[in-house]
């Protein structure tokens, strides 16, 4: 059990990330004592179009394995494939992977089994995993993605001999948290991010010269990939998940604290 007297109690935590998705961890944040801060700096939409979705879906019979590079993935796709009438029976024969543990956890909710998930939760070694298990698949695979996603995963993929079709499910644009958040975000401990565009969308509500101006904010990120972006706003403090989880993000921010009392 967490408890509310350890490193991060009365610590503002800032999550980058909207209500749904920070729900568990503000509960995991509160419950050790600390202070989470909802800061919303990305907002998810359908695409501009859904032609390429349904391009693809209207291939599913070729479709061997889909292949879930987040859980807004999985969460637009299906909402598609529902208003094209199809269901639970169209991933019967479907090979199924997932990017890391929530976007499995998407899955599993909606009742698709997930066959794939790499141990460290990036694009390089979910297609390092795939050409492992299955070097030459006999039919397509289909990567729902978002409209600023990176091509590593499909580009690996490709390079290996996979025939690959990667369409946009869904669109990730800035969004503004409001003045009242603002205006409490120079003065917390620690701000999470779990995306690249995350990243982005912080440093147009708080300058791309936040850290520079707080030092003593702690960055965290969720894995290497968007602490790689995070290293262009250069915190002065920065850790990384491990694993890449929010229940990573929390042993990373204990560790962090408990060594920097101050």
């Amino acid at each position: 059990m967490p408890s509310a007297g350890g490193p991060l109690a009365g610590r503002t935590i800032v999550i980058t990330r909207n209500k749904v998705q920070a729900t568990a961890l503000q509960a995991e944040l509160a419950a050790r004592g600390a202070v989470p801060l909802l800061c919303p700096v990305v907002a998810y939409g359908p695409p501009e179009s859904w032609t390429a979705v349904d391009a693809a879906l209207a291939r599913w019979d070729r479709i061997e394995w889909v292949v879930f590079p987040s859980a807004n993935a999985v969460i637009y796709l299906l909402e598609r494939m529902a208003a094209r009438n199809l269901g639970g029976d169209a991933w019967r024969g479907k090979r199924v992977a997932a990017v890391g543990e929530a976007t499995a956890a998407e899955l599993a909710a909606r009742g698709i089994a997930v066959e794939a998930v790499p141990s460290r939760h990036t694009a390089g070694e979910l297609a390092r995993l795939l050409l492992v298990r299955c070097p030459r698949p006999a039919g397509e695979a289909l990567i729902p993605r978002s409209s600023r996603a990176r091509e590593e995963l499909a580009e690996r993929l490709a390079a290996g001999g996979w025939p690959v079709r990667a369409v946009t499910a869904y669109t990730n644009t800035p969004a503004d948290p409001g003045p009242d958040v603002r205006g409490r975000l120079e003065s917390v401990d620690a701000v999470l991010f779990a995306a690249p565009s995350a990243v982005e969308g912080f440093a147009a509500v708080a300058g791309a010269d936040y850290f520079r101006r707080h030092p003593r904010i702690l960055a965290a990120a969720i894995g290497p990939v968007t602490a790689a972006a995070l290293a262009e706003l250069a915190p002065a403090a920065l850790v990384v998940a491990e694993p890449h989880t929010s229940a990573g993000l929390l042993r990373s921010l204990e560790d962090f604290f408990a060594s920097n009392r101050g």
